[in-house]
């Protein structure tokens, strides 16, 4: 379990591209502020939306990281993760934490 955390820290760091970030971040920062308002369910990828809640996330959009279409956004103590698709990124894990990661919406 350790290795593949190791090997994922890995890829997230040889693939950040700094580009991509202000898009990346500033999807992630809507969907923070939508999340505390209850009105997240319409910023997630579809796979996330089958079973979608607005998750509780306290705090503000800090680290993220980037590899290809796919992000990861430090939001307090826990990971919302982000796809980009052809309309732009979107929210495919929220509310995340632990590894294997566990997300109170979608996943990683």
């Amino acid at each position: 379990m350790r290795v593949g955390m190791i090997a994922l820290l890995a890829l997230l760091a040889a693939g950040c591209s700094s580009a991509d970030e202000p898009d990346a971040r500033a999807a992630a920062e809507k969907y923070v502020s939508a999340a505390q308002n209850g009105q997240s369910c319409a910023l997630v990828a579809p796979r996330a939306a089958r079973d979608c809640t607005d998750p509780r996330l306290d705090g503000s959009v800090g680290e993220m990281q980037l590899w290809g279409d796919e992000a990861v956004a430090a939001v307090g103590d826990k990971r919302v993760y982000l796809h980009r698709f052809s309309e732009g990124w979107k929210v495919t894990g929220a509310g995340c934490s632990g590894e294997p990661a566990e997300c109170e919406v979608g996943g990683p």
